[in-house]
């Protein structure tokens, strides 16, 4: 199926990926309405979009807060990765960008769940939470292979990762670390 998906239309992916979500109704008294409102960021490539990422955390990390404290407090750190990325999934709607590449706040995101957010989004949602626990960890972006020549040298996915070691200060090779990649219904880690 994989190998299928990396080869079809952004259409055939949002089709394929469709699935049913959990109402949600408990965790709307934490968030505020948003109608998203977009604001023009500039043009870049991968490097600039994980920067303006950076920012929209930093900026609107505010907006998972109260989740945070009240939903992913006091557990161990895999349940915690775990759940945060259950949460995601099951309550927010995968929708990969066609055209213009949009950074969701995670306000935004939730008042758009049912339409849908893509990988960027996602993980500012995750990384917001996390950030508000206290909890370090990185944004990977990777490239998957892919049929379009286009695309072949360019980063085409972004999740979160976790260290296992909540010491590091960064990942070297065969570090361990847990992975939200809300896009997906594992917590496995993609082919990349």
């Amino acid at each position: 199926m994989l190998n299928r998906l990396l080869m079809s239309t952004p259409k055939e992916i949002n089709i394929a990926l469709f699935k049913p979500l959990k109402s949600g109704r408990k965790y709307d008294k934490y968030f505020s309405y948003s109608d998203c409102t977009y604001q023009y960021l500039g043009h870049g490539y991968t490097d600039f979009s994980i920067k303006s990422m950076i920012n929209y955390i930093n900026k609107f990390n505010d907006h998972t807060e109260k989740i945070a404290l009240n939903e992913f407090t006091g557990k161990p750190l895999q349940e915690t990765c775990f759940d945060i990325h259950s949460f995601l999934y099951h309550h927010i709607q995968y929708k990969i960008d066609e055209g213009n590449q949009l950074l969701r706040s995670p306000n935004c995101a939730w008042s758009s769940r049912t339409i849908g957010i893509d990988c960027k989004s996602y993980s500012i949602f995750a990384s917001s939470i996390l950030l508000n626990l206290g909890i370090n960890h990185f944004i990977r972006k990777i490239k998957q292979p892919n049929s379009n020549p286009i695309f072949e040298d360019h980063f085409t996915h972004v999740y979160v990762i976790v260290p296992k070691n909540q010491k590091l200060r960064q990942l070297k090779s065969g570090d361990q670390y847990y992975t939200i990649d809300a896009t997906i219904p594992s917590v496995s880690e993609p082919f990349y």
